[in-house]
C-alpha cells in the first residue's frame, strides 16, 4: 500500500492526475478506512475537475472571441456568460463580456439610427415634411441627445423651410402672371408678398426689378399722354402760353420727346401767327381815319374763330402780309390777310367827294370782297394701338416711304401730318413676334388697331423686351 501511495505522489507531481487517481483508488481498495487516502483521493478529483473546467472555460473563451470577430454579438455573449458561471472570477471573461455587450449596444444603436435616417429620407423624398418631423421627434425620444438625430432634425427643418420658400416663390410668380397685363401694381404686390417668405430669392428679386421698370414706363407714358392732352386742350382754346408751359415742364421732367418738340414748335408757330394777326389789327387801326373812314374790319373778322375739336398738326402757314396804301379819292385799298387756310383779297374803293360850295358829306363806296381759296394739302392723323400692347417698328405710306416714328414706339402711338390713304404698319407684340397691318386713313377714320395674345410673363420678368 505504501508503494501505491508513493506512486500516486509521483504521478501527481508530474501532473498526471489521472494516474494519481488510479494509484489512490487501488490503495483505497486495500485500506478503505484510511482518512489520509480519502483526503488525497478527493483532492486529486477536485484538481481533475478544476483542470477540466479550466479547459472548458478556455474553449468557451475561444468560441466567444470567434463570434465577436464575426460580429455575432449575441452568440459571443451567450458563451461568455456560460464561462462566467464556471469561473465567475475569471478576469478575461468579465472584460470580454463588457466589450462585447458595449459593442452590441452600439451596433443596435447604429442600426436604429440608420433605419430612422432611411425612413426620414424617404419622407423627405416624398416632400412629406410632417412625417419626417414626426419620425425624428420619436427617435429623439428613444435616443435623447443623439448627435446624428439632432443634425437630422436640423436638416429636416432646413429642407422644409426651403420647400416652403419654393412654394411661396411659385405662388407669387403664378399670381403675378395672372395680374401682370391688367393690374401690374397688384402683380408687384404679389412679388413683394413672396419676398417676405423668400427675401433672398433671385427670381423674385429680378421679377420685382422688371415690374418696377415696367410700371415706371407705364407711368412715364401716362404722364406724356396727359401732358399732350393738356397741351392740345390749351391749343384748342388758343392759350399758347399755357400750352408752352405744359410742354416745357413735361420735357424738363420726362426728358425730350418728338411729340413734345413737335407740339412745342406748332405752339410757337401758332403763337407767332396770333401775334402777327394782332399786329395787323393794330396797324389797320392806326391807318384807318377814325372820322372820315371808320374801320370796316372789326377785330373779330380778322381773328379766325377756333374750330371745334381742332387737331393741331405741323403745317406751314404763310406769314400775314399787310400792304399799306394811303387813302386817296378814287383809289382802292387792298389788304392781304392770311392764316394759311384762306387768303382773302379785299378790294375797297373809297370815293371821297370834294367840297363844292360848302361842306359836303363824304361818300364811301365799298366793293364787295372777293375770296379765292388757296389749295393746301389735306392732312390728318393716325392713332396706332394694340391689345394688350405692342411696339411700332415701321410705318410706310402707299409709295413705300417710311414715316418718322417717336423714340418710344410703344402703343398707343399717334402720328400727325399724314395724307389720307393706305399705310403699312409693322408691329412687334409682347413676345417679339412681328405682325404687319394695312390701315386705311381718311378724314374720319384714324384708328389702326391690332388684337394680339397676352404677353408671356416669364419673358417679361426675365428681362426680355419686345
Amino acid at each position: 500500500m505504501s508503494s501505491l501511495w508513493e506512486q500516486a505522489r509521483e504521478a501527481r507531481g508530474r501532473g498526471d492526475l489521472t494516474g494519481a487517481q488510479e494509484f489512490l483508488g487501488q490503495a483505497l481498495q486495500i485500506d478503505e478506512h484510511s482518512t489520509d487516502l480519502r483526503n488525497a483521493y478527493s483532492l486529486v478529483l477536485r484538481e481533475i475537475r478544476r483542470r477540466q473546467e479550466a479547459l472548458h472555460v478556455e474553449e468557451l473563451l475561444r468560441t466567444a472571441r470567434d463570434h465577436y470577430a464575426s460580429r455575432q454579438y449575441t452568440e459571443a455573449i451567450a458563451r461568455l456568460r456560460e464561462a462566467a458561471e464556471i469561473d465567475p472570477a475569471h478576469g478575461e471573461i468579465q472584460e470580454l463580456l463588457f466589450t462585447v455587450a458595449t459593442r452590441q449596444k452600439e451596433v443596435l444603436r447604429e442600426e436604429l439610427l440608420e433605419n430612422v435616417a432611411n425612413e426620414i429620407q424617404e419622407s423627405l423624398d416624398r416632400e412629406d415634411f410632417a412625417d419626417a418631423q414626426d419620425r425624428v421627434t420619436r427617435a429623439l425620444g428613444s435616443l435623447p441627445g443623439e448627435g446624428s438625430l439632432v443634425r437630422l432634425k436640423v436638416e429636416v427643418e432646413s429642407r422644409k423651410r426651403a420647400f416652403d420658400a419654393r412654394q411661396a416663390v411659385r405662388a407669387a410668380m403664378l399670381r403675378a402672371q395672372e395680374l401682370f397685363v391688367d393690374h401690374p401694381e397688384q402683380a408687384l404686390q404679389a412679388i413683394e408678398d413672396g419676398l417676405l417668405q423668400a427675401p433672398r430669392d433671385e427670381t423674385l428679386l429680378q421679377s420685382r426689378a422688371r415690374l418696377e421698370e415696367h410700371l415706371n414706363d407705364l407711368a412715364a407714358k401716362a404722364a406724356r399722354k396727359e401732358a399732350l392732352l393738356r397741351a392740345h386742350a390749351a391749343l384748342e382754346t388758343q392759350n399758347y402760353a399755357e400750352a408752352r408751359h405744359v410742354l416745357e415742364e413735361a420735357m424738363r421732367i420726362l426728358g425730350p420727346n418728338d411729340d413734345f418738340q413737335h407740339l412745342l414748335a406748332l405752339t410757337n408757330h401758332e403763337r407767332a401767327q396770333q401775334e402777327n394777326r394782332e399786329a395787323a389789327i393794330r396797324e389797320m387801326q392806326a391807318i384807318l381815319p377814325t372820322t372820315e373812314a371808320p374801320s370796316i374790319f372789326p377785330e373779330s373778322a380778322l381773328r379766325p374763330a377756333p374750330e371745334p375739336n381742332r387737331k393741331y398738326q405741323r403745317i406751314s402757314l404763310p406769314t400775314l402780309a399787310l400792304s399799306k396804301l394811303p387813302w386817296k379819292p378814287q383809289k382802292t385799298l387792298t389788304l392781304l390777310l392770311g392764316t394759311g387756310l384762306v387768303a382773302v383779297v379785299v378790294a375797297m374803293s373809297l370815293l371821297l367827294s370834294l367840297r363844292h360850295h360848302g361842306a359836303q358829306a363824304n361818300k364811301i363806296a365799298v366793293i364787295a370782297p372777293v375770296t379765292a381759296p388757296i389749295t393746301a394739302p389735306v392732312l390728318t392723323f393716325m392713332e396706332i394701338n394694340a391689345s394688350p400692347w405692342a411696339r411700332v417698328l415701321e410705318v410706310q405710306d402707299g409709295e413705300g416711304k417710311s414715316i418718322r416714328l417717336p423714340e418710344d414706339g410703344a402703343t398707343p402711338v399717334r402720328l400727325d401730318d399724314l395724307r389720307p390713304g393706305q399705310y403699312k404698319v409693322t408691329l412687334a407684340g409682347p413676345n417679339g413676334d412681328k405682325q404687319i397691318l394695312t390701315c386705311s386713313l381718311s378724314g374720319s377714320d384714324h384708328l389702326c388697331m391690332l388684337q394680339i395674345e397676352a404677353p408671356d410673363i416669364q419673358r417679361v420678368v426675365s428681362g426680355v423686351k419686345p
